[in-house]
């Protein structure tokens, strides 16, 4: 954790991913670079939440929370896209048991978070700051641990 403010840390721009390469050039590289910049955009979500979460007014209780769903969504989105896509491909030339080990190691978390925001935007459920961040964090520390991880296990392993 970097700070209550931001809690998760961004990964690094590494000098090993060239961000700058093709397909043609270097798909092993190209792949972790644009990894690595989406991995960026759910921390910063999620570092959006966490900061804002004590700041919502009652105005504005049900945009959060659909900001919040979505920035979920997204994660979901992700995630099944890389296991029904990416992951049986490279199963062919890496052993992908771990991602996907830690893919369901903080899935049950992100469900309770999702179902806590969706009974708060119909109103089901009163909005609470200290719950949002406990569920947020029982989460997004796996999460984000998985999301530095996986860039890194992308760089160190040859795929192609």
């Amino acid at each position: 954790m970097s700070s209550d403010a931001e809690p998760w840390a961004l990964i690094s721009a590494l000098p090993s991913i060239p961000f700058v390469q093709t397909l043609d050039s270097d798909i092993q590289g190209l792949f972790a670079a644009d990894m690595s910049i989406v991995h960026n955009v759910f921390i910063r979500g999620l570092n959006s939440i966490w900061r804002n979460a004590p700041l919502v007014k009652a105005n504005d209780v049900g945009a959060f929370a659909g900001y919040s769903i979505t920035c979920i969504d997204t994660i979901h989105f992700h995630h099944h896209g890389e296991e029904k896509f990416i992951f049986p491909y490279l199963q062919t030339k890496l052993d992908m048991a771990h991602n996907l080990e830690q893919h369901e190691g903080f899935q049950v978390g992100m469900d309770a978070f999702e179902d806590y925001m969706k009974k708060v935007q119909s109103k089901e459920e009163a909005f609470d700051a200290e719950k949002t961040r406990e569920l947020l964090k029982a989460f997004a520390d796996p999460l984000v641990q998985h999301l530095h991880e996986e860039v890194r296990w992308f760089t160190s392993n040859t795929m192609i």
